[in-house]
């Protein structure tokens, strides 16, 4: 009799287990993307900026996930990404050398945007690089160059 209701102890722990699990599995972020999402694009002083399309955004970043994050450009050497819960363009340089790669991001947000330098240094945009591609510039945080 003690040997079945350790075997049923055990059998309850290994259903609570999977029961867990799964759950846990099941409360993955979604990352399936969805083109009805519309962001709002606003400044650093989280003020919204009227001189964004972001219906021209929409039609020109390459994917929407449920967050309503905008892939704007991506190469293999750098990626741009909006996110407007956060209200900030994300650069990320995935090249060497940074000063070159970080100087094409930029150029093309600009032209994604379709906004010149002084109207896109209203926005909040971090720039950053991993360190095992530019380790003298990793760990930092920049600001797009012509704002600094």
């Amino acid at each position: 009799m003690k040997k079945n209701s350790r075997y049923l102890i055990f059998i309850a722990l290994v259903l609570l287990l999977i029961l867990f699990v799964s759950k846990t599995l099941n409360n993955k972020p979604n990352f399936f993307f969805n083109k009805n999402t519309k962001p709002t694009i606003t400044s650093s002083e989280n003020r919204q900026e009227s001189f964004l399309d972001a219906s021209k955004l929409i039609k020109s970043s390459q994917k929407i996930n449920d967050n309503g994050d905008l892939l704007i450009s991506e190469t293999k050497n750098y990626k741009v990404i909006y996110f407007p819960k956060n209200n900030q363009v994300f650069v990320s340089i995935l090249s060497s050398p940074f000063s070159k790669f970080r100087e094409e991001a930029e150029k093309e947000l600009l032209e994604v945007l379709d906004i010149d330098s002084d109207t896109s240094c209203k926005l909040n945009v971090l720039i950053t690089t991993p360190r095992f591609v530019n380790p003298e510039e990793a760990g930092k945080e920049y600001v797009l160059s012509f704002c600094e």
